[in-house]
């Protein structure tokens, strides 16, 4: 046989046995498609681990750009991942990202409202305890890594041949197909969550809190420090969508973490500056923090940080509603002090 001959056969053989496997990958990975560059939904991808939403729900936006019309918009860090939009009257876009930094919040509320081609008439954001810290980086790239990275010529498709991609896919069907919620956050193909994942143990880690706490101390009796940017940076958020209505609000904190957070001498006047800024900005803040039924009860949180899915259900609902309930103060120019007093600060 001739060497170019031999040279052709070798290559289309090549290219029949190593085709059919990436081939098959590739269908594999776009069926169940952990990434959400694609808008199907089947048994084998209902049950998908947010391992990271903000390349993930960007992709999510970008699969539908053109036939999103939601009319309120819902952000802030994961806390808010646990708060289904589906509780809300109006057509709400979760995309609360685990870990968002005050720094990135007008970059992804932009981006959202370009995808959405509207305004929205309602922004749900949330500033958590810790928003308004100097000491607090953003811990991820900046947001239009992952804009560019999703818009990029050709990313669905190069995407499939990623063996990580593999790995995340085999993962989604293997939940999928036990219908198995016991991972940190379990999505549905509509951004919807829910999780299982079994309770920490919530007195230990308030322990290590209180150990890290002191040994800050120690080593470094000034180290809490106050953002001296944090109102003018709402301050721009507000004046970016000045047709928009902000309905600011805390995370929901279980209440040793509250209570060891506020009371601490390096606290206590930062977190009074955090609400009163708020309410200097916004009019009124949405507070979650304080200390009840819900939040003295840590079956509700599966860690320090963290609610279960159905508290974030009451969470949607006091957002819609508007008034005090066991959960939430809204607190104004006319009652910040009485509400402080309610704190013990």
């Amino acid at each position: 046989m001739k060497p170019r001959v031999w040279l052709v056969k070798l290559a289309l053989v090549s290219i029949v046995v190593l085709g059919i496997p990436f081939g098959g990958v590739m269908a594999f990975n776009y069926y169940i498609d952990p990434l959400w560059n694609f808008t199907h939904s089947n048994e084998y991808n209902d049950f998908q681990n947010g391992f990271n939403e903000r390349i993930q729900k960007t992709n999510w936006l970008n699969a539908r750009e053109g036939e999103l019309d939601f009319d309120s918009l819902l952000i802030g860090t994961s806390r808010t991942t646990y708060i289904n939009a589906s509780n809300f009257e109006e057509k709400v876009l979760n995309y609360g990202l685990s870990e968002l930094h005050v720094k990135e919040y007008r970059d992804y509320i932009n981006y959202a409202q370009q995808k959405n081609g509207k305004p929205f008439d309602k922004i749900y954001m949330e500033l958590t305890i810790r928003s308004f810290d100097l000491w607090v980086k953003p811990a991820f790239s900046e947001a239009q890594t992952f804009f560019e990275d999703s818009e990029a010529p050709f990313q669905r498709v190069t995407s499939l041949f990623s063996y990580d991609t593999y790995q995340r896919a085999k993962f989604n069907y293997d939940i999928s197909r036990a219908n198995y919620t016991d991972i940190y956050r379990a999505y549905d193909r509509e951004l919807e969550v829910f999780t299982d994942v079994g309770q920490e143990d919530i007195a230990a880690r308030v322990v290590k809190l209180k150990e890290q706490l002191k040994a800050r101390d120690d080593y470094n009796p000034q180290w809490a420090a106050y953002d001296e940017d944090y109102k003018a940076r709402l301050t721009n958020i507000r004046n970016d969508f000045p047709n928009t209505e902000f309905i600011v609000f805390t995370d929901l904190a279980i209440a040793e973490r509250l209570k060891l957070t506020i009371e601490h001498p390096q606290h206590t006047e930062n977190y009074k500056r955090y609400i009163r800024h708020i309410v200097e900005v916004f009019g009124k803040v949405y507070s979650f923090h304080g200390y009840n039924d819900v939040t003295m009860d840590w079956a509700n949180f599966f860690d320090v940080y963290h609610f279960y899915p159905h508290i974030g259900d009451r969470v949607a609902q006091d957002l819609q509603n508007g008034v005090n309930t066991e959960i939430l103060t809204i607190v104004t120019e006319e009652n910040i002090e009485e509400y402080f007093k309610s704190l013990g600060i």
